[in-house]
């Protein structure tokens, strides 16, 4: 539907891991007021994901349409060729084109944020900054390459990705860290979002957060504890990712809202004027 005065934007806004089980209840419980919004005002559904439910595979088959049989990615490791060992996938190891590679071609404007498998970044019609895949903030992440000083810019200390390996939370004090840290990357990538988002034009624009996902895959134990200081870590990520959405979404004109979890397609669409 094209807005009368207003070019038609298409804004994505992944929540990594994001799950029903969970926004359900927190909307009901009033937790969750623009996510609550966006489902009244939307459409919802719950979609099947790839088989298996991997990270580099989903993702792989969002930006390109793509099941991991043709787009060529099976999970976190792929063989090298011509020898019996293995090396991390990454953005070079996805076969398919991606649709902000078509989008491009044909002259629209895009800006990606912290998408898994964008690494190394492809040549694209406008911003790419790379997500998890990333080796860490030292490489070169970006295109165009000078985006990259831009970003230390906004937001000096920028975080891709927290890696928090299994097994390294064992104490109290790394666990109250690990949510800190979280939160304050999830308040980065806002930061970086809106500064892209005012200063460069856009068609197409997608952020990922990823600090639901992390905090589920360390902090779900705890969450039916209520003695535990950690039972509300994952609300609390969700709640800091519920304002972001506020922020990004205030009085702007998009066409989408599109929430995409690593495990299952979770998508609330919706026409914001």
């Amino acid at each position: 539907m094209k807005l009368q005065g207003h070019p038609p934007k298409v804004l994505s806004i992944g929540l990594d891991g994001g799950t029903f089980c969970l926004i359900d209840p927190w909307v009901k419980a009033g937790y969750l007021p623009n996510i609550a919004r966006l489902l009244e005002q939307g459409t919802r559904a719950s979609l099947h994901s790839v088989i298996l439910p991997f990270t580099p595979q989903a993702w792989g088959s969002f930006m390109t349409g793509m099941n991991p049989g043709n787009h060529g990615v099976f999970g976190f490791k792929e063989m090298i060729k011509g020898k019996y060992s293995f090396q991390f996938v990454n953005n070079k190891s996805i076969k398919s084109k991606t649709f902000w590679k078509v989008l491009s071609e044909q002259g629209k404007k895009v800006i990606l944020i912290n998408i898994p498998m964008t690494y190394p970044p492809e040549a694209v019609n406008g911003v790419l900054i790379g997500g998890m895949d990333a080796p860490g903030v030292d490489s070169d992440f970006t295109y165009p390459p000078r985006i990259k000083q831009e970003i230390f810019n906004v937001v000096k200390d920028y975080i891709i990705h927290l890696h928090v390996g299994a097994g390294y939370l064992d104490t109290d004090k790394k666990r109250r860290k690990a949510v800190t840290e979280l939160l304050y990357m999830a308040e980065c990538r806002e930061k970086l979002v809106l500064h892209f988002m005012k200063k460069y034009p856009w068609d197409f624009l997608a952020v990922n957060f990823s600090a639901i996902d992390q905090v589920q895959h360390h902090f779900w134990q705890y969450m039916d504890d209520e003695e535990s200081e950690f039972h509300d870590a994952i609300l609390k990520v969700y709640r800091r990712v519920d304002e972001q959405d506020m922020q990004l979404l205030n009085g702007q004109h998009y066409n989408i809202y599109h929430v995409r979890p690593w495990c299952r397609s979770l998508i609330p669409l919706c026409h914001l004027y």
